[in-house]
């Protein structure tokens, strides 16, 4: 699930990380829900820039960047992503994506 987030997130489409998460968040409860529900709002919250919603932008990256602060998903340690993510929304409209987590190599992706 994750692998194909990842993908979807370097190559720009935010959209669609939203689209293919959401029923995973959905269906996920506890601190999967609350991780996946911040990538998802990370994701969206870099759509939002892209669309020049510069303050829907930052309220979503830091809400994203809140909810992932500590966590990890599967093989993926997202507190790094958290962090570069809280800074990049105090410099909406010039910031960047930071790059989606990447797995663990001593760790294989599971349903996660």
């Amino acid at each position: 699930m994750l692998d194909t987030a990842a993908r979807l997130y370097e190559a720009g489409l935010y959209f669609e990380v939203h689209e293919w998460l959401e029923p995973h968040w959905m269906a996920a409860s506890g601190e999967t829900r609350e991780a996946l529900q911040g990538v998802i709002q990370a994701a969206v919250g870099w759509q939002h820039l892209a669309n020049d919603n510069v303050a829907g932008a930052r309220s979503l990256l830091m809400d994203g960047a809140t909810r992932l602060h500590g966590q990890r998903l599967g093989a993926r340690d997202f507190d790094g992503f958290a962090r570069a993510t809280a800074a990049a929304s105090a410099r909406v409209p010039s910031a960047a994506p930071p790059p989606f987590p990447c797995r663990d190599a001593s760790e294989r992706e599971e349903s996660v």
